[in-house]
């Protein structure tokens, strides 16, 4: 069997896997089927975190500032959104429950298909893995925004670099943290200051909203990533008081140490990749370190992980690529592995995110430095390891 026609069949597989999904919940019913595959269900209605933008449109047309106060909501939550949402609700029609659901399903359809697209590219079962993991099924099952953020910033990677930048700005205005996207166009200086500047703008705009919108998202301590979870984690679970910013300059030390090659280990060499590889790299590289450091993240943004498993695939050493392949399933499935194992199942999961952020935050510095590299050092570093 050639090649093409494993990547046809691996595609027609998961394709077929999701019209599964979808035929299931459509007959059994929508928290049988999520429950079964091991999603915690917020429901009814579904696709529960869009639905504070819906509310959100109706709260506002009764006096309110949804972002403060939404009673139309089915949970009576703030709209931790920026507030352009209301304006695309209006645009689509969310007050027409079958828009709003043909919209959702749009969104959805279109994740899978990027989704599908990377694992046509590259033949990964691994990648294929991820797409069917706890946290991209949450994303699904909840709706969450971060599914429209991933689809923009998969054009940004593809398209050309102008429209990348103004792709990328568009994104940081439907939600803050595509800002550390501006990383994917480091390499052109032009299109990199460019980005930068687009990206500061949007956040000017924005600033006013931004204390609303942070205090309207909770900090979890389970199904979730980051410093402050994992610190969540600590106090809630064994009552142990961590600093979260101690937890951070650990991890980061640790990448140092790694990156360093000093470490009894094999080297984690940063594979070839094409721009596009590159620039999914750069992306979502920058996304999964920059949330980990800065906040509490639900784990359904570790689907921006999908953008690096490329480069984790294209890993020489079979240690390390596997490794870190396998970290990155862990990772994503730490409501499968707490059901399973109890707290040691969440305490794995936690050590498995430990792991990739210190070995992506070792590759990602390689890349970094070998891009501003003027005076041959990294090179020289590199070299020096053989």
């Amino acid at each position: 069997m050639t090649g093409r026609m494993q990547r046809n069949g691996l595609v027609l597989l998961c394709l077929a896997i999701w019209l599964g999904i979808c035929a299931a919940i459509s007959t059994i019913g929508w928290v049988e089927v999520w429950s079964w595959l091991g999603v915690p269900t917020k429901f009814p209605p579904a696709f529960a975190d869009m639905r504070s933008v819906q509310g959100g449109v109706l709260s506002a047309l009764q006096g309110f500032d949804p972002q403060i106060e939404n009673p139309a909501d089915p949970w009576g939550r703030p709209m931790n959104y920026p507030a352009v949402w209301l304006s695309i609700a209006g645009i689509f029609d969310f007050n027409t429950e079958l828009h709003f659901l043909i919209f959702m399903v749009v969104m959805v359809v279109a994740y899978v298909g990027c989704c599908l697209f990377l694992i046509w590219r590259t033949g990964s079962v691994w990648i294929a893995l991820v797409l069917f993991s706890g946290a991209s099924l949450l994303a699904v099952e909840r709706g969450n925004n971060d599914l429209a953020i991933f689809i923009l910033l998969m054009v940004a990677s593809f398209a050309p670099r102008l429209v990348g930048v103004a792709v990328l700005a568009f994104a940081t205005v439907l939600k803050i943290f595509p800002v550390l996207g501006v990383m994917g166009f480091i390499r052109d200086r032009a299109m990199f200051a460019i980005a930068c500047i687009a990206c500061l703008i949007v956040i000017g705009f924005m600033w006013s909203e931004l204390q609303h919108i942070q205090a309207g998202i909770p900090v979890g301590a389970g199904v979730s990533y980051g410093s402050a979870s994992i610190s969540g984690a600590a106090l809630v679970k064994a009552g142990i008081s961590i600093n979260p910013y101690l937890i951070s300059a650990l991890l980061l030390v640790s990448a140092a140490a790694l990156w360093s090659g000093r470490l009894p280990l094999p080297k984690l060499r940063l594979p070839v990749m094409d721009e596009n590889v590159d620039r999914l790299f750069l992306i979502g590289g920058a996304i999964y370190l920059g949330t980990f450091l800065l906040v509490a993240n639900y784990d359904y943004r570790l689907v921006f992980l999908i953008f690096c498993m490329p480069c984790f695939i294209a890993i020489e050493d079979r240690f390390w690529r596997l490794s870190i392949l396998v970290a990155v399933i862990v990772a994503s499935n730490q409501w499968a592995l707490f059901s399973i194992l109890g707290i040691a199942g969440a305490g794995i999961n936690i050590l498995a995110k430990c792991f990739v952020f210190v070995t992506l935050a070792s590759l990602y510095l390689d890349q970094l430095l070998l891009i501003l590299d003027r005076d041959g050092v990294v090179k020289r570093k590199l070299a020096m390891s053989e």
